[in-house]
């Protein structure tokens, strides 16, 4: 499942770049549940995410969608494939 949850960022992202907002941020809620189930299974490194899952729910709550975009791409991708590889 960490492998999927990081791949399902990049379309995510590309659509918050191209002005597909509503499509980018219906798939993001889904995905952020996703998340969230999936969260039990790492342990205390939860606390690795935390500053990036922020900083990505503060540019959506200030419909920053290009700074989302960046965040989803640049961070938490990159920050899940690490988080959900590592032994906890």
């Amino acid at each position: 499942m960490d492998q999927q949850l990081s791949d399902r960022l990049l379309p995510i992202a590309r659509d918050l770049r191209r002005g597909a907002s509503a499509a980018a941020l219906s798939a993001f809620a889904e995905f952020t549940g996703d998340l969230v189930e999936a969260l039990p299974s790492i342990g205390e490194r939860v606390a690795e995410l935390m500053p990036t899952i922020e900083a990505a729910l503060a540019a959506q709550q200030r419909a920053d969608y290009l700074g989302l975009a960046d965040v989803l791409e640049y961070e938490l991708a990159p920050t899940l494939s690490i988080v959900f590889q590592a032994p906890g």
